[in-house]
């Protein structure tokens, strides 16, 4: 997206409509608050990333939903399996913490992945080995032995 121009006012005022949304009660995804303002994901991204007051807005906003996922976790005592699954990835996209360390942790995978090599290890083939010294006598002890049971059956 190219780089947009927002007068500090608008900004102001998308912080004061976040506030507001926030505290609604049935306010619980952000989806809701772009539908009810008529932003798109992409403009408000943008707008997150050009004005830093309406980044940490976003950053208070998110961190009070999972404030309200959580006590809506520890409220309802059963829960229908699709509705704790719904519960359970609001929980995880919501805390900003576990998925900066989640993120940081994959990352620190792939590199560690993305540096090892895959070692191809040839099969050693002993019978194109010269046996020398005891290793020779033994063998040769063993063959006999082989060779001469066989003759008797």
């Amino acid at each position: 997206m190219e780089k947009i121009q927002i007068s500090p006012e608008y900004i102001e005022t998308v912080c004061s409509w976040l506030e507001e949304w926030e505290k609604d009660e049935k306010a619980m995804v952000i989806p809701q608050f772009l539908a009810k303002h008529g932003i798109s994901w992409k403009y408000l991204k943008a707008m997150i990333e050009a004005a830093p007051l309406l980044q940490n807005t976003f950053e208070v906003v998110i961190a009070k939903l999972h404030a309200k996922w959580m006590e809506l976790a520890f409220k309802k005592d059963d829960l229908s399996r699709h509705l704790t699954s719904i519960l359970m990835r609001y929980l995880k996209v919501y805390d900003d913490h576990a998925f900066e360390i989640e993120t940081k942790a994959k990352r620190e995978i792939a590199e560690a992945n993305a540096g090892v090599p895959l070692k191809v290890y040839e099969s050693e083939d002993f019978k194109k080995l010269k046996l020398s010294g005891r290793f020779e006598e033994i063998y040769e002890s063993n063959a006999n032995r082989r060779r001469s049971s066989s003759k008797t059956k």
